[in-house]
């Protein structure tokens, strides 16, 4: 999966679609190489080179079978896909304060979620270890590198441990953080 705006970045994707498959029936499977994740699809619609699909479950990795989206054959041969992940979307605040951070994320569909951790810099990563004790990110341990310019703070990913890299990767590194205030 790709969590990213740029339009240049490709990743490798095994697209399997068995022929004669009806809208509403499991329709093959994508394979997404690169975040090593396998999620069996379910045809929502042909129209013309457009498949329209949702993802029914996770086959293998550990990326949840989330959202749909489309494939489209291009007039070079390559596939194009375009994924959405709306229960995702949302605002997530990030507060730092003497070596414990609290992470609050608030969806666009009334969701909440908050996730605690102490964080330490190890040499030129932050290392943020969350709670054992707490009801979300249980025992995750984020290692994160990050640059602050004139967009806002960058946070790029070194490791992941205890949770799904591609979902948590993206949280971290979809888009550049903003200064909210200072508390």
């Amino acid at each position: 999966m790709s969590f990213t705006d740029d339009a240049n970045r490709k990743e490798d994707i095994v697209v399997t679609i068995p022929t004669g498959c009806a809208a509403g029936n499991v329709c093959g499977d994508i394979n997404n190489t690169t975040v090593s994740c396998q999620w069996e699809m379910t045809r929502s619609s042909v129209s013309g080179d457009v498949f329209a699909y949702k993802f029914s479950k996770t086959m293998s990795g550990e990326c949840p079978a989330l959202g749909g989206g489309t494939l489209t054959l291009q007039s070079d041969g390559t596939l194009m896909r375009a994924h959405k992940m709306p229960d995702w979307a949302g605002t997530q605040t990030l507060t730092l304060k003497d070596g414990k951070s609290l992470g609050v994320w608030h969806g666009l569909q009334g969701q909440t979620a908050k996730c605690q951790a102490n964080y330490e810099v190890v040499g030129n990563v932050v290392r943020f270890t969350y709670y054992t004790d707490a009801d979300e990110c249980l025992g995750e341990v984020d290692e994160i590198q990050w640059r602050l310019d004139d967009e806002g703070l960058h946070f790029h990913v070194i490791d992941i441990k205890n949770a799904p890299i591609t979902e948590v990767t993206a949280v971290w590194e979809a888009k550049p953080w903003q200064k909210l205030a200072d508390q």
